[in-house]
């Protein structure tokens, strides 16, 4: 009997199994770090627009003795894609209540919606928030909705002294 010598190229298919499996498990383990830390920018991004949002609507409030809920009255140009009292830029949606606040929606999604995280700001003393949750007038916050991956992205803003908000805990920023 002829023995042929074997040559040995690539891999067996054990190998490439174990090499997916390793593969596979590493994705799942950073799959939720790398969406917490996508939100996390989303989220840094939306602040100074926010800041923006409420120092114009006070700079209307110096020159109308009101404030506005439509962003076309507003003298900020860092927005684009606005319509009435809604802002879409990227991924975030803002939003200016009637009742004297401004909301940025990360993820662009609407305030009801759980998947989304929300920043707000209240510039009128009248306002929902400021009367009823004893927010104060110009202070950031942030609404984890009392999830933990939001409760980690409002820490990570800076987020500080957090009282109950709605289903979940308001942070200051």
């Amino acid at each position: 009997m002829i023995k042929r010598k074997q040559n040995k190229k690539g891999f067996t298919l054990i190998e490439l199994l174990v090499v997916v499996i390793i593969i596979g498990i590493l994705a799942a383990i950073a799959w939720p770090q790398y969406q917490l830390a996508v939100l996390k920018s989303q989220a840094s991004a939306a602040l100074p627009m926010l800041r923006a949002i409420a120092e114009a609507e006070n700079m209307y409030y110096l020159t109308t003795d009101k404030y506005t809920y439509k962003f076309e009255e507003l003298d900020i140009t860092v927005l684009k894609d606005c319509a009435g009292n809604t802002c879409q830029h990227g991924k975030n949606q803002f939003f200016l209540g009637g009742a004297g606040d401004a909301v940025a929606h990360i993820n662009g999604e609407q305030a009801s919606h759980p998947n989304n995280l929300s920043l707000a700001v209240a510039f009128d003393p009248s306002s929902i928030m400021i009367k009823t949750y004893n927010m104060k007038k110009g202070i950031l916050y942030c609404y984890d909705k009392g999830k933990e991956k939001f409760k980690k992205v409002c820490l990570s803003l800076g987020g500080h002294d957090s009282f109950d908000y709605l289903n979940g805990q308001a942070w200051i920023l």
